[in-house]
This record gives structure tokens, sequence and C-alpha cells, in this order.
């Protein structure tokens, strides 16, 4: 006799609706069940996994979460899982619009699923993240609190691992591009290529352009030449004030475009080695540590 909780397991593999229902309706308990063999991932993490819209909607209907969001052996929600998915956007979004508190819980591996999209390079999946979240700034903010060297935020993970979309998209919507990490290392300092560090550079240049005109336009004046200031260099260049307020001139970015046809054929770059699970880390200069 077939426990009800792998005939469960299996039927959502098959994506038999019809069949899950009727294994919910005759075993109720079995609707939360961990497969302990396999991460202690439950019914929804599986759904979620493979992004089975219908299925993962009944199981939240039927009581999936009530005591509770679920967690796996690795502490990632639903969520997580959906996020991981390959084109999980819709999943994504039905999760998150169940369960919008659970955006800015950590994984063992301290990684949000805000964090965790901008470490994929899951652009979309960002703005759907961003769009349920209760707290934009927050999430924008929020920083690891485990790893090799915790205090990264999601626009450390998304220039460590060479995401030029999430990037562009972080840093428009406001994420700091100057917050440290305990290592004291600004997600530019993570740049995958000399060619992104010019990219980022220049799109933070852009974002204060857009910063001053609107203050501009609103009536406020701005003052001093702190972090991120601008003034122009003469035709093609600018000058940004660095964290340690020196002026540095630079060539103006190349496209977006540009940038991600000099990736690897996955679309991103590949980490390596400066730590364990981290992808090694360029000088300004663009050497190695």
């Amino acid at each position: 006799m077939i426990e009800p909780s792998v005939r469960l397991r299996r039927s959502i593999y098959q994506n038999d609706l019809v069949l899950v229902r009727r294994i919910i309706k005759n075993n109720p308990r079995c609707i939360r069940i961990p497969d302990l063999e396999n991460g202690a991932n439950t019914p929804l993490h599986l759904a979620a996994s493979l992004g089975l819209i219908e299925i993962a909607a009944f199981l939240v209907e039927a009581g999936h979460e009530d005591e509770g969001i679920s967690r796996n052996s690795d502490k990632e929600t639903p969520l997580m899982s959906a996020v991981r998915c390959k084109d999980g956007e819709d999943m994504v979004r039905l999760m998150a619009g169940f369960f919008p508190r659970c955006i800015s819980w950590e994984n063992e591996e301290g990684l949000d699923a805000f964090q965790l999209a901008a470490k994929l390079g899951a652009d979309r999946i960002l703005q759907i993240l961003l769009s349920f979240s209760p707290n934009k700034h927050e999430l924008l903010s929020h920083t690891s609190t485990k790893g090799n060297d915790p205090g990264n935020t999601a626009l450390h993970y998304a220039s460590a691992y060479g995401n030029m979309k999430a990037i562009n998209f972080l840093a428009t919507s406001g994420a700091d591009p100057y917050c440290k990490n305990v290592g004291g290392y600004t997600a530019i300092d993570y740049s995958s290529t000399v060619q992104a560090e010019v990219y980022f550079r220049g799109l933070l240049v852009d974002v204060e352009k857009k910063k001053a005109a609107d203050s501009e336009k609103s009536g406020r004046r701005r003052g001093g030449s702190g972090p991120g200031s601008i003034t122009m260099a003469g035709p093609g260049s600018v000058k940004l004030v660095d964290e340690a307020g020196d002026m540095m001139t630079m060539a103006r970015s190349p496209s977006l475009k540009g940038i991600l046809a000099a990736q690897p054929a996955s679309g991103r770059a590949t980490p390596s080695g400066w730590r364990e699970g981290w992808p090694k880390l360029r000088s300004r200069a663009g050497s190695t540590d």
C-alpha cells in the first residue's frame, strides 16, 4: 500500500489536479507532509518549483499554509521555490500575492527571495516581488545576515553574478549602490568585468542626473559634492565622485545590449573563486584580490 503523501507527490509530478483533489479529500492530513528524502520539500514547494499554478492555488485554498508558511531543510519557502523555477513569473506572482510577508524571509544561506532573484538574474521576478512587498524601501536595502561576507544587498548579488538587467532595475528603483557589506565592499566593487563596471558607473551617473533634474524642477537645490555627484568633463565623458571623494573621469558607459553580448552564453558571468560560493572580487584596477 503506497502512502497517501507519496501518491500526492506523484500526482503533482504528473500535473493531475483531479487526482490531487481526490487524494487530499480522502487524506486531508497528507497535504503538508514533507518529502524528507528530498530536502523536506512540501507538496506546495513541489508545485511551485514545477510552475503548476492550478495545483499550487488549490493547495493554498485547501489549507496547506494554514498552520504557517512552510519551509524546507534549507529554510526556503514555496515562494523561493517559485523564484528558482524556470519561467516562474506567474507562480511568483501567485505566491507573493498569497504571502507577501515572507518576501523578506531568509533561507539558510541568508538570502531572501528578492536577493535570490537578483543572484539568479531574474529581473522580471524582481519587479514582481517589489510590487507585492509591504515595504519596498526595506526590501531594496535588506542585507544578508549569513554567508562569507554578510551585509550584501540584492544589488551586491546582481553585480557579483554579472546580471546586468537586474543591476539596471535595482539601481533605477532606488537601491543604494554605496551600501557596504561587512567586508567594506559595495556592489560596484563586485562588478564581474571592467566593461560591467563602466556600465554600472554610467548607470549611476544617469540616475543622479535624473535626481538632479527632478530636484531642479521642484525648486530644490542640491548642495555639496558627496558620493555620486557629477560634473561634466567634456564631450563623451563625465566625472563621478567616488566614496573617497576622489574625482574620476570616465567614458560614457556602453549600452546594456553591448554588455549582455559580452557575457557568456548563459547570460551571466560564471562565479568563481574569491571565496567559496561567491564570485571573485575585482579591484577598481581590474586585478583580483
